[in-house]
């Protein structure tokens, strides 16, 4: 068995996919994980550490319940083993900062995998690998490769088609400008039971095509998104 961390570490400074405009000129509007260290209280050297984070930063899981349509969905504190050990199927489309996933790259890379009934299904761009979070800081995110309407909603009709309720991916976000029309696309078209894992990293680590994803999130009442922790299970 082999295992593969896919969980950004939460680290002083980092962002999100984009700053949230409901967040400015908030605490949270400069940077949305900020980390008190070493906060000394005992003379024996004991200390604390402190940390405010929006719920949206690195790897997090997303409920269509976050969605303002699906409010009697299910919440994060109800589904906390729902994504331990699900099998899902790698696609595999490298692009590099800015870059645009398209439709056609969806399909191309969907007819070369070897797709089940069921099947989480996980687009690997590359983008989460080789700590790029870390040496690129905020321009992590705002030069991610990103989907499109057209994109998205493929991959909607893939999960459909297999009758999937999880879709995973390793860019920052999944929304972007589209460079034809100059608007903010690329939500994947939720349903009810539908969940996304986003901000995946070290996804070129894993060797297979096929692998189980071990899901858990931060347990959060009533919430519909939460930080994740992810692992990936190859057998």
């Amino acid at each position: 068995m082999r295992l593969t961390d896919l969980t950004m570490p939460l680290y002083e400074g980092m962002g999100t996919g984009y700053q949230h405009r409901s967040l400015e000129g908030g605490d949270l509007w400069d940077t949305q994980v900020k980390i008190r260290k070493g906060w000394n209280y005992e003379t024996h050297g004991r200390s604390i550490w402190s940390i405010n984070v929006f719920l949206e930063s690195g790897t997090r899981l997303v409920l269509a319940s976050f969605q303002g349509q699906f409010k009697d969905s299910p919440r994060i504190h109800q589904v906390m083993t729902k994504y331990f050990m699900r099998d899902a199927v790698i696609l595999d489309i490298p692009k590099g900062a800015e870059e645009v996933v398209t439709a056609e790259d969806v399909e191309r890379a969907y007819s070369k995998v070897p797709a089940q009934k069921g099947d989480a299904i996980m687009v690997r761009t590359g983008w989460g690998d080789n700590e790029r979070y870390l040496k690129m800081g905020r321009d992590y995110h705002i030069r991610t490769p990103h989907y499109i309407n057209k994109s998205a909603q493929k991959i909607g009709e893939i999960m459909e088609s297999l009758g999937s309720d999880l879709f995973l991916y390793d860019t920052s976000n999944m929304i972007g400008l589209n460079p034809e029309t100059g608007e903010r696309e690329g939500l994947l078209p939720f349903r009810p039971h539908w969940a996304m894992l986003g901000g995946l990293v070290n996804c070129g680590a894993i060797q297979k095509q096929r692998v189980k994803i071990a899901a858990l999130p931060f347990k959060v009442l009533d919430a519909g998104i939460s930080l994740c922790s992810v692992v990936a299970v190859e057998e």
